[in-house]
């Protein structure tokens, strides 16, 4: 009998790449998406599809309650920043009510309520003595050192970030950023490195690199890479945090140095491209038979893999 699997933000790049990892998996599984609208190209890539609130809406948590309740799946994964800030504000009570026998694929609350918010990540990883970026505040604004980056203190994902070389340019930014984090800027783009990481209740923890560039706020091309350096980094974070799931650790090295200036508390949009290298999170995360331990980063001929382009939008 094949499991049932729940995905919401269908229409989204991530919920399409988390569905081609499973539609590429072995077993058989009948994958139901949701999303507010289905004018997107997320219905290719389910079995059947179904409209949901807005997580933005007050009846969010009622009507996904009403969804589980009616098609009773297996797995959950819930793939948007605010859908997961709502479930993770609620109590272990409300939460159970939510999903009854249903499993949710998370990191779990305590990790997103730190991850989703930028301040409390750089004090989390400052507290570790992890390299971060400095951060600055509009109170103490005459101690700015240009260039800046101004982005959400409340968002993931690469959208809505601005480089500041002076003043003005700032002040363009925080009309279009409310809440804003204001961090150094660190060079190179060149040296930018995106990490998923996983781990089974703060064990088996494995992590896999890429070195990418951005296009429009996604990764637009990405090469495997192996840095013994970057995995403790993210092994020393996974332990610290007892992770039990995914995340994903954004980097950049400048003058020998690694600097930590963002973690997403849920799969990245490169989830599918790293399953073509072995690294499967999606299926590790909802099959515990699979053997994590086989995936050997050190093993992988990184030279030989070349570029990879995004998930395909079709199936």
């Amino acid at each position: 009998m094949s499991q049932v699997i729940l995905l919401s933000a269908i229409g989204g790049e991530l919920a399409q790449s988390v569905a081609k990892c499973l539609q590429d998996d072995s077993n058989e599984y009948q994958l139901v998406g949701i999303d507010i609208t289905g004018e997107n190209s997320g219905t290719l890539f389910v079995d059947k599809f179904l409209l949901a609130q807005n997580s933005i809406s007050k009846t969010f948590i009622s009507s996904l309650t009403e969804i589980i309740n009616l098609i009773k799946p297996d797995f959950y994964f819930p793939l948007n920043e605010l859908e997961l800030a709502k479930l993770a504000a609620l109590s272990a009570e409300e939460l159970n009510l939510v999903l009854g026998s249903t499993k949710i694929v998370w990191a779990g609350a305590q990790v997103l309520n730190i991850f989703l918010n930028k301040k409390s990540t750089m004090a989390f990883l400052n507290d570790m003595g992890v390299l971060t970026p400095q951060s600055f505040e509009l109170s103490n604004i005459e101690s700015f050192k240009y260039p800046l980056i101004v982005k959400p203190n409340k968002s993931s994902g690469s959208r809505g970030i601005f480089i500041c070389k002076n003043k003005k340019e700032l002040d363009a930014a925080l009309v279009f950023v409310s809440e804003p984090e204001i961090q150094e800027y660190i060079p190179d783009v060149d040296s930018e490195y995106t990490v998923g990481v996983f781990a089974r209740n703060g064990e088996q923890i494995k992590s896999v690199c890429f070195r990418r560039q951005l296009s429009g706020g996604n990764t637009s091309w990405c090469e495997y890479v192996y840095d013994a350096q970057i995995e403790e980094i993210c092994t020393n974070i996974a332990k610290k945090i007892n992770l039990n799931g995914s995340i994903n650790i954004q980097l950049r090295k400048h003058d020998e140095k690694i600097y930590v200036f963002e973690i997403n508390p849920r799969f990245s949009s490169t989830v599918h491209i790293r399953s073509q290298i072995g690294f499967k999170d999606v299926i590790w995360s909802i099959d515990e038979n699979v053997d994590v331990e086989k995936f050997n980063p050190e093993q992988i001929p990184y030279s030989k893999f070349g570029v990879f382009q995004t998930a395909t939008r079709l199936k």
